[in-house]
This record gives structure tokens, C-alpha cells and sequence, in this order.
């Protein structure tokens, strides 16, 4: 008898409790949510940027923009890994990553001397890479980023 009465009586408590239709009113705000668009984007992207040259007390827009880091051999790198399928994916994902943050030069240099390696500015001479080098140290608070010399 308890077999038969114990399910039906779970199951007419258990549907009784799902008789309100949509969210409890004590769970909701008057908050306006703004949705990230392309234009929000890009206005957040030159705050983030404001707010790095400030934090430094220079203009870091000369040290990595486009174009003036030439097409060199000494790289600032800012990540390496061993050669596997998952890592190569890894270093994709964060040169991506980079060049949305400012960092329009970030690339996953090929594999070189056993390692994967991301870069985010490549240039001919090493004075160059050490002052991208020292200000993406002092920016990101990161004392692990090196430069890289590949074979001419």
C-alpha cells in the first residue's frame, strides 16, 4: 500500500510546488544591463589604454603600434610551450587574446628549438624589443617576459 500512496503523494507535492510561472519578483531589479557591442568595444579598448599610459606616466602608443615594430628577429615574448596539439591551441588563443588587448603584432612564432612561443612585437634591433620588453613588464606587473633572437 505504502508503495502505491508514497509516489503519488511525491508527485502531487513535487507539481504543486511548480505551479509559478517565471522568475520570483523578489529576484528582480530595476538594473540596466549594457550589452558589450562592437562600438562598446572599442570605447572600453581606448579607456583600457588611457588607463595603462597613466598607470606608466608614458605614452606607450609609439612603443608596440603597428607598423613601427619592424619585421626583426628579436621578438618580445610573452609566453612559451612545449610543441603539442593542445598547446599549439593554448598560444593561438592567447596571441587572439593579445592583439584584442592593444597588441596588434601578437603572433605564435613557429616551433623553433623544441618550444611554441607567443610574441607580441618583433623588431630589428634589440634596443627596440627592450623598451617594448621593459614597459610590458611594468604594465602587466610580469618580470617572465624575454626576448627571443631567431636564426636570420
Amino acid at each position: 500500500m505504502y508503495k502505491i500512496i508514497a509516489p503519488i503523494l511525491f508527485t502531487a507535492l513535487f507539481l504543486t510546488g511548480c505551479q509559478q510561472k517565471g522568475p520570483n519578483p523578489k529576484y528582480l531589479t530595476d538594473k540596466t544591463v549594457v550589452r558589450n557591442t562592437e562600438e562598446n568595444k572599442s570605447v572600453e579598448k581606448a579607456a583600457r589604454q588611457e588607463e595603462r599610459f597613466a598607470k606608466t606616466g608614458e605614452n606607450g602608443a609609439e612603443i608596440y603600434r603597428s607598423g613601427e615594430s619592424n619585421r626583426g628577429n628579436y621578438h618580445v615574448i610573452v609566453s612559451s610551450y612545449k610543441p603539442t596539439r593542445a598547446n599549439q591551441a593554448k598560444a593561438e588563443k592567447l596571441a587572439k587574446d593579445l592583439r584584442e588587448l592593444d597588441y596588434p603584432d601578437a603572433e605564435v612564432l613557429p616551433e623553433m628549438l623544441g618550444r611554441i612561443r607567443v610574441s607580441i612585437g618583433r623588431f630589428t634591433t634589440e634596443q627596440d624589443a627592450v623598451v617594448l620588453r621593459d614597459y610590458v613588464r611594468k604594465v602587466a606587473d610580469r618580470p617572465d617576459i624575454w626576448i627571443f633572437k631567431a636564426a636570420d
